[in-house]
């Protein structure tokens, strides 16, 4: 059996938490966010929304960038933690979904792009 891993470009404003206030103060501070923006948070396991002014995609990655859960359409005031996770992408409503974002696929990213990768089983003869 082979895996084949498919990976999709996805041009995306990406911007990363920096130091203890960029990773509390995330988002706090916007009221929408645009679907073509993610913000990223290196060394998390959990994210809040207490305080904002919009709901948003949850996006759990492991340290290899591997999608360990989604959660779409957090709104305000939630609390969201997940012990595998080693980053978190937060996104705009809706927009994990429209990137068929799910448990298992890949997510890499150079200083303004995000890749996706979806892993394919194929049989080899």
């Amino acid at each position: 059996m082979v895996m084949k891993a498919d990976f999709r470009p996805v041009r995306l404003h990406l911007r990363r938490a920096h130091g203890f206030l960029g990773r509390l103060i995330g988002l706090l501070r916007r009221r929408r966010m645009g679907h073509d923006e993610a913000f990223l948070i290196d060394r998390c396991t959990a994210i809040h929304t207490i305080g904002m002014r919009m709901s948003i995609d949850v996006v759990f990655l492991s340290a290899r960038g591997v999608v360990t859960d989604v959660h779409c359409c957090v709104r305000p005031g939630r609390i969201l933690c997940c012990p595998d996770a080693a980053q978190v992408l937060e996104l705009a409503e809706g927009v994990a979904i429209q990137l068929q974002l799910r448990p298992g696929a890949t997510v890499t990213s150079s200083p303004e792009t995000l890749y996706i990768a979806f892993t394919e089983r194929e049989i080899s003869s």
